[in-house]
């Protein structure tokens, strides 16, 4: 099986409260899919003492079985666009980056 990885960096506003913070997390980490193609979330704020994060404060990271399944959950299913419309007012910054394992090359 070739899995795809979906990270999400995100630099939360300070304005946002740990308990909003914490409801986001909840969103996202326990997606409410009853689909498969979602095999497993993790996250968590940052601890990196290298102090290289370029003010992300939390990742996360969703992985996928395929390509076609990480593009379902990013752009149809109803708990990832719930994710989304929580975070969106909440967040200075984002990044992701998403990777296919063992691919190096194009």
């Amino acid at each position: 099986m070739t899995t795809v990885t979906h990270v999400l960096l995100v630099s939360f506003k300070p304005s946002a409260s740990q308990s909003t913070i914490d409801s986001i997390w909840e969103t996202c980490l326990s997606p409410d899919t009853g689909k498969p193609y979602v095999l497993s979330t993790r996250g968590g704020i940052n601890n990196n003492p290298e102090h290289s994060n370029k003010n992300m404060t939390h990742g996360f990271i969703i992985e996928s079985r395929n390509q076609l399944d990480r593009q379902y959950f990013l752009d149809v299913d109803p708990a990832h666009k719930a994710f989304v419309e929580h975070i969106d007012p909440n967040n200075n910054d984002f990044l992701t980056l998403d990777f296919t394992d063992g691919v190096y090359g194009a």
